[in-house]
């Protein structure tokens, strides 16, 4: 049994197993609890309590108690427990419902407790138990820090009053799969660059709004671009960097207050102001009728030329409306690994990284056609 802890803290747990019967007793009936003995620090008051009361046979809950060691963790095989203590939660609550989703096999125990200590630092003890219980969805070569693609999205979502929050479409609540989780967060972090780069940038607009029966309507404004994306069924909301430097615009066109196309437009600095249309797109990226697409290009024809160069930018994110988007995470969680405190210029795209790691299930795929 000795053998199925880790190598690094073996010759610790068989010093304590040969000291005491009740040390070994401890190692079939609770190996956690004689984990945290041998990784906690000998000279602590503690450690050095619990294993009195170890060998004076007291109740296993109450040592565990000594030792911040939740009891439902008992359940727990010792490959499960590494070299160093893991804090996961220890309610009642958490106890209860973790009990459904233990991890099925020791070879998949460490990884396990690992993904759920995480995720409880990260958000919360429904994100941990949620994550419990979609572990077997969880990409074969994801690490616990890909989650915070994911925590974060769980922790904005119960707060919609925040800058962060409200820019969510569909907020985490449990019930999700991974897979829907994981799209939905990073539906979220699209949206999010909206403010994060100062999205859009406008640097011109068109003289005339109204030809052949259609309005050109310009996308100016974050809400306007989601509203657009949203109702057109297109991937408007994940154009923040596009649009954050100027070269690029959105414009939608309703005939009769209908949406009929998204337009996407670009600027380039030899054209002197006269935009070229990208692409031209009904609902759901269909194809347009051809009196749209006749409209459309006569609306462009309708642009001047720019009598100076149009003020064109870097689409950098902004430090600051980063930190002031992410504050009241870092309020509540500390300043964090995951979460850098700088923009660096992407900060969210680890996030991003993350998610697509923890839906990857290409690996294990391919293991099964081994």
């Amino acid at each position: 049994m000795v053998q199925r802890f880790d190598a690094r803290i073996r010759l610790r747990v068989a010093a304590l197993v040969s000291s005491h019967a009740y040390f070994e007793d401890l190692m079939w009936s609770f190996p956690g609890l004689l984990h945290a003995l041998a990784v906690g620090d000998p000279a602590s008051a503690a450690t050095r309590a619990a294993a009195q009361l170890v060998r004076a046979g007291a109740p296993l809950r109450a040592i565990a108690a000594l030792l911040a060691v939740p009891v439902w963790t008992r359940a727990l095989p010792p490959e499960a427990f590494g070299t160093a203590r893991m804090r996961v939660p220890d309610t009642a609550e958490f106890a209860h419902g973790i009990a459904n989703h233990l991890p099925k096999s020791p070879e998949v125990a460490e990884r396990w407790l690992a993904f759920v200590a995480f995720a409880a630092k990260a958000d919360g003890d429904d994100f941990a138990l949620w994550t419990a219980r979609e572990f077997d969805q969880i990409g074969p070569g994801a690490e616990p820090e890909n989650l915070a693609g994911l925590a974060l999205f769980a922790w904005f979502s119960a707060r919609a009053h925040l800058v962060a929050g409200c820019v969510i479409g569909k907020p985490w609540n449990g019930k999700q799969s991974l897979g829907e989780a994981a799209d939905q967060a990073r539906c979220w972090i699209d949206r999010l660059d909206m403010p994060l780069y100062r999205a859009p940038y406008i640097v011109a607009t068109a003289p005339v709004a109204f030809i052949d029966g259609f309005d050109f309507i310009q996308l100016g404004r974050a809400e306007d671009v989601f509203e657009e994306a949203d109702a057109m069924c297109n991937c408007l909301a994940d154009y923040a960097v596009t649009l954050s430097t100027g070269r690029t615009q959105v414009w939608g066109m309703r005939r009769n207050g209908e949406r009929a196309a998204s337009l996407e437009i670009v600027f380039h600095e030899a054209a002197h102001g006269l935009p070229e249309l990208v692409q031209i797109k009904a609902e759901n990226n269909a194809p347009v009728a051809q009196d749209v697409l006749h409209a459309a290009y006569r609306w462009l024809l309708s642009w001047p030329l720019a009598a100076e160069p149009l003020p064109f930018r870097d689409g950098l994110a902004d430090d600051g409306v980063y930190r002031a988007l992410m504050k009241p995470y870092w309020q509540a969680k500390g300043l964090v690994p995951w979460l850098p405190l700088g923009a660096n210029g992407a900060p969210l795209d680890d996030a991003r990284r993350g998610l697509w790691r923890l839906t990857d299930m290409r690996a294990a795929r391919r293991r099964r056609r081994v």
